[in-house]
């Protein structure tokens, strides 16, 4: 195994939380490297549990990145190209994005487009596929789906640059629905969310899909939260403002960032008006 070099970039996984990271290696040896996040953090890794990120031109801001991503989301609905891919961390408004684009098209969910969230397992799949031929479907945190080696084969099937796409299942089970025939040809288009890696998601896959990185440093996503404050209902700016202000004084203690942490903080402003800096510093850094 090559051994990585000092000031390389990385992709790693937060320890407990197993929140992608990324960072800068400052120091390599002995099997072992020293990795600096953007937010000054140091983090000590496995040399083989991180992964070597290619160099790359700077990448767009974050208000950007979600512009291109209602962008491919037209493309995809419209048939321009049948996949698209969007990663990054989770609770951080990419499912939202994607709805409101396809609502913002006319799309309805159960008529123009279906959504699919949660594990999905192979032959779950390639049911899923059949049932909704020929029209859009949006699989929402299905990394089963990505990760699996017959989903992924199916899902090469699927997205296949050929005029036409065969996907099949000829392995026979009992248990399986006869009227599903045991091969078709699939004219629809998908959409993967996940919280996953770019770098971790099969080639093929990534090859035949356009692909959104929406992956943030800590900062970046401080940042993001931020600008979502206006979208925050409920609650007066004044208390969003404070609320955000308080998570960054504690943002290197706090395991995951996300939208759901300002609402935490709001609601325990709220609900213990006197406490509430000591309550929510202690629920968000078990």
């Amino acid at each position: 195994m090559n051994k990585i070099k000092v000031g390389a970039t990385v992709a790693f996984e937060a320890n407990f939380t197993r929140q992608p990271l990324q960072g800068t290696v400052i120091h390599s040896g002995n099997g072992q490297v020293k990795i600096k996040t953007p937010d000054g953090e140091e983090h000590y890794r496995v040399a083989s549990r991180v992964m070597p990120m290619p160099l790359r031109p700077r990448r767009p801001d974050i208000a950007t990145r979600f512009k291109y991503m209602r962008k491919v989301v037209q493309m995809v609905a419209n048939a321009d190209v049948v996949s698209a891919i969007i990663s990054g961390p989770g609770g951080l408004g990419k499912s939202h994005t994607v709805t409101e684009t396809l609502a913002s098209l006319g799309m309805k969910k159960g008529v123009d487009y279906q959504l699919v969230k949660g594990f999905t397992s192979a032959r779950g799949l390639y049911e899923t596929l059949y049932n909704n031929n020929d029209v859009l479907t949006v699989f929402d945190d299905c990394d089963s789906a990505l990760k699996d080696r017959i989903s992924a084969s199916i899902l090469k099937g699927a997205l296949d640059s050929h005029a036409i796409r065969e996907i099949s299942w000829l392995v026979k089970s009992s248990t399986m629905d006869a009227a599903i025939p045991l091969k078709f040809d699939y004219d629809g288009r998908i959409i993967f969310v996940t919280n996953k890696l770019v770098q971790e998601l099969d080639g093929p896959l990534r090859t035949r899909s356009l692909v959104v990185n929406l992956q943030m440093t800590r900062q970046e996503i401080l940042d993001w939260l931020e600008h979502l404050l206006p979208d925050i209902k409920g609650f007066s700016m004044a208390d969003k403002t404070e609320a955000l202000a308080f998570i960054r004084s504690v943002a290197p203690a706090v395991g995951l960032l996300s939208i759901r942490t300002i609402l935490m903080v709001l609601k325990i402003m709220k609900a213990s008006p006197l406490d509430w800096q000591e309550l929510s510093e202690h629920t968000l850094t078990q």
